[in-house]
């Protein structure tokens, strides 16, 4: 079951600062889609209220301690997933990737305006290179065979991851 955390303002708002909400999403198998789920409900029947309470608890921890982080940094954490399992004694575990620029949204805090959209270090560079791109002189329609990516497309988003690690790592 993922978890994903964000400043609710920044996610639904475009605002660069808010307090940080808690959705849970889990993937149906026979779509692979995800819906999100209600805060109460199957997903605490199906984990257990103590199960949910506690990736709640740890995903806020998670998000608010990296938002610090890379807010100092000039980075602003727009929201982020975290993905939970439990291992053979039932005890919690944090998997799958963390904060990294496939998971979350990093916007540049310097340049960051209201009401604006703003650049990004992540991939919505890429999706939207993929919104605008054609198949046979038509836009894509999301179904197989993708637009072929241009060079210059996969080395502009690979900066981006790159510049967003140095300004995290320094």
């Amino acid at each position: 079951m993922a978890q994903k955390a964000a400043h609710s303002q920044q996610r639904d708002r475009g605002e660069g600062r808010g307090a940080p909400v808690q959705a849970t999403v889990q993937a149906q198998p026979a779509a692979q889609a995800f819906t999100q789920a209600g805060r109460d409900g199957w997903r605490a029947a199906r984990t257990g209220r103590r199960g949910f309470g506690r990736r709640r608890e740890v995903s806020l921890r998670l998000y608010e301690r990296a938002a610090s982080i890379a807010l100092a940094k000039g980075i602003i954490i727009a929201d982020t997933k975290f993905e939970f399992g439990l291992d053979e004694a039932g005890e919690l575990v944090l998997m799958d990737e963390v904060l990294t620029p496939d998971s979350s949204r990093y916007w540049p805090a310097d340049s960051y305006r209201e009401g604006s959209n703003p650049p990004s270090f992540d991939k919505q560079f890429l999706r939207d290179w993929l919104e605008q791109a054609q198949v046979d002189g038509q836009p894509w329609n999301k179904q197989p065979p993708a637009p072929r990516l241009p060079d210059e497309v996969i080395a502009q988003t690979a900066a981006k991851y790159r510049e967003a690690m140095q300004r995290l790592l320094g």
